[in-house]
């Protein structure tokens, strides 16, 4: 059986990070005294930025708090480059009139956090119409982006830029069908959500520039699907 759940270890750090006062703080120096921040995996390296801020909200001093802003500001400055790549790529599905819509981390990213290096973006995730899926890969193409392998996915579209820095998956549907257990589940429960291109809400970015997102109930059952998924092969507790 699948264990969802964060262990001792994890559960320390989302406690410092999501726990106000003494429980916050006892949280922080548990955690703090339990590892080594030399050997962080990458997905605990990945909520170093929430923890740089729930840190520094509360004016706690440490040794360690200089590295873990560094490594807000790393993933902060990764984040724009993602960001940048995404507001031209929309801007050119909208010249040829194909619709998309930003799902997974990059939505997160943009929408849900206070500060956009919050939540480290690993790649551009796009849902797209299933007819569109040659103009959109012919469009991708134009542009530079070369089709690659998905260690993860080999069915996936699955696109890096010229400058191999940047990731970009299509997406069919907005659920990761390749479960092999919940596979029909989900397919099901995609077929009921017929109206999930119509429920799609515009979300505008301080730049300007807008996209299409989710609605706030598909979006929560796609992290808690995508958390499920992503047990088999990455930690889930980031989710």
């Amino acid at each position: 059986m699948i264990n969802l759940w964060p262990n001792p270890v994890q559960e320390l750090l989302l406690k410092a990070i999501l726990l106000n006062g003494e429980s916050g703080y006892s949280a922080w120096e548990q955690w703090d005294a339990s590892v080594d921040f030399n050997r962080l995996d990458y997905h605990t390296c990945c909520l170093m930025p929430c923890l740089y801020f729930a840190l520094r909200d509360r004016s706690i001093k440490s040794p360690t708090l200089p590295s873990i802003k560094g490594i807000y500001r790393k993933y902060w400055c990764k984040n724009q480059l993602q960001f940048r790549q995404l507001r031209i790529v929309q801007q050119k599905f909208q010249e040829a009139g194909l619709p998309l819509i930003v799902i997974r981390g990059v939505a997160l990213a943009l929408r849900s956090y206070r500060d956009s290096g919050l939540r480290p973006v690993e790649q551009l995730d796009l849902l797209i119409q299933a007819e569109h899926i040659e103009p959109v890969q012919k469009l991708l193409q134009d542009q530079a982006w070369k089709s690659v392998a998905n260690p993860y996915n080999p069915n996936s579209q699955y696109f890096v830029n010229s400058q191999g820095n940047i990731k970009l998956e299509l997406h069919l549907d907005a659920w990761p069908l390749s479960l092999d257990a919940q596979a029909e589940t989900l397919k099901q429960l995609h077929q009921q959500n017929s109206n999930l291109w119509q429920a799609a809400q515009s979300f505008s970015q301080p730049d300007g520039a807008v996209f299409q997102m989710l609605c706030p109930a598909d979006q929560l059952l796609q992290v808690l699907i995508q958390g499920t998924y992503d047990v088999s092969h990455r930690s889930p507790y980031r989710w």
